[in-house]
């Protein structure tokens, strides 16, 4: 390769090196369907790359699309020889990362598609997230030479005709439609599973489901996790002492006010990370990696501190030892990550077979919301004996306990992992402190995390849309085709 013209940083999906063409479309690709796996050549209709090759080149194209069976069609395209050398995406999108892993097929996204074009010489190192450019192609020598063009104009039908048509209107446009659903689907499943939950509180009975859909939710997570020494970093450390200075800071804040409050306060702080975030941090296209020794470590610690510290804030009488809070919190998460790590060292083609069972990470993880808010609603309107203003006051201060960690955590993680550090402080295993209350202090006690269990999974149908959101925008930056 001659001497390097270009270094692009990207983050790395997975990790490799490769050395190729470049092959550039500015339309997303479909694998099963819109590639032939037995000559690598793109049949997707009407797609910029129709007719040419994929195998052996590196691919850049915005994100991935279609059906989860795309992961198996690059797999089966790389036992067949006819893979590309490399994918680079501005995002990468689950069916393009599990057919990459399958495959071992390097990886990268975030990167700057509008300095890539068709023909250029590229030199990939997916473990360190880089792009290096050599020769500019051909492709890119006319492009120099030449303006870039907007897109050609497409004047708007008019209103007659689309009444006269109503196929012609937008909403009719199954392209749009597909759009609203993937911009907005899993906010509106997320807000419409509350809903239901609160309507029908009978489904409380179903809460001993809870740990078990937990843990399937959490083996789908682990299937393609590693943990390594290099996975830990000083950041998580902050995130456990933060998790035990903010309760701690709050119970001696309204102490001498009411102690009642104080303590509830407390309960509220004191949740560890919930064992859910990491599934959460996937869908938020974030560093699972990075959460998931967070998610170890405050369980574990809380739950050996925890027995020690509710005397002292509760009064001597509370009786609660480690034995007692330690098992069930590692069942629910040692079994899934033990037995995903099983299957990836000894039995590796189960764990591929099973990896696109990971999309069902999101169903369960609305049936738990359900039940969960289902549960939260049949305690509260069992909670007659408490007054208005007793409600009010503890649903504000769980509210701004929840401000407090999803900020600090963000602040924390700093800016490569705020939205890892937001989440593995802010998001909390409110079943965890709910069960303490109930078993070891008043019902009054548990209030305090049942209305956080509203405030977070509302803030995280937030992020989720804004995650959609943003996804959906990046591809339609100006790029190195032409099009702004």
């Amino acid at each position: 390769m001659s001497a390097v013209e270009t270094i692009l940083q990207g983050r790395s999906i997975h990790p490799g090196s490769a050395e190729g063409e470049a092959l550039v479309s500015r339309m997303g690709i479909s694998f099963f369907g819109g590639v032939d796996p037995e000559t690598g050549t793109v049949v997707d209709k009407g797609h910029d790359l129709e007719g040419r090759s994929i195998s052996g080149r590196v691919l850049v194209f915005p994100t991935g699309k279609g059906s989860t069976v795309g992961s198996y069609t690059l797999y089966r395209m790389k036992k067949a020889g006819t893979a590309p050398a490399a994918i680079l995406n501005a995002e990468c999108e689950p069916i393009t990362a599990v057919g990459c892993i399958l495959a071992g097929i390097p990886c990268i996204d975030r990167l700057p598609l509008d300095r890539i074009y068709s023909g250029d010489i590229l030199r990939i190192d997916a473990t360190a997230g880089t792009v290096e450019r050599g020769n500019p192609g051909a492709d890119t020598a006319v492009r120099n030479l030449l303006p870039r063009l907007p897109r050609p104009h497409r004047p708007r039908a008019s209103n007659s005709r689309m009444a006269a048509n109503p196929a012609n209107s937008p909403l009719s446009q199954p392209s749009l439609l597909k759009k609203i659903w993937r911009l907005y689907g899993r906010t509106f499943a997320l807000i419409l599973s509350m809903i239901a939950g609160s309507l029908v509180p009978e489904a409380e009975s179903a809460a001993s489901l809870l740990p078990y859909l937990l843990m399937g939710m959490l083996f789908f997570a682990f299937l393609d996790i590693t943990i390594t020494r290099e996975s830990f970093r000083a950041s998580m450390l902050l995130i456990f002492l933060a998790n035990l200075a903010i309760p701690l800071a709050v119970f001696f804040l309204f102490r001498p006010f009411d102690p009642v409050v104080a303590l509830i306060a407390f309960l509220t702080a004191i949740a560890p990370t919930a064992t859910a975030t990491p599934v959460i941090v996937s869908y938020l296209r974030g560093r699972v990696d990075y959460v998931l020794p967070c998610v170890l470590l405050t369980n574990i610690g809380i739950a050996l501190i925890l027995p020690f510290l509710l005397p002292w804030v509760a009064g001597a009488t509370v009786h609660i030892t480690t034995g007692e809070i330690l098992p069930p919190v590692l069942e629910v998460m040692f079994v899934p990550l033990i037995l995903a790590f099983l299957l990836r060292k000894f039995l590796p083609p189960i764990q591929r077979f099973l990896l696109p069972g990971k999309v069902l990470s999101f169903p369960i993880w609305l049936a738990m919301l359900f039940i969960v808010t289902s549960r939260a609603s049949a305690f509260l309107q069992s909670s007659a004996e408490f007054s208005a203003g007793q409600l009010l006051w503890i649903g504000f201060i769980s509210l701004i306990i929840c401000v407090v960690n999803f900020g600090l955590g963000a602040m924390i993680g700093g800016r490569e992992f705020r939205h890892e550090g937001s989440q593995a402080l802010g998001q909390k295993n409110n079943s965890f402190t709910v069960w303490i209350a109930l078993t070891y202090l008043t019902p009054l006690a548990a209030l305090g995390p049942t209305f956080y269990v509203l405030y977070h999974n509302l803030y995280n149908g937030l992020q989720l849309y804004m995650a959609e959101r943003d996804a959906r925008r990046k591809p339609e930056k100006p790029d190195a085709f032409g099009a702004s």
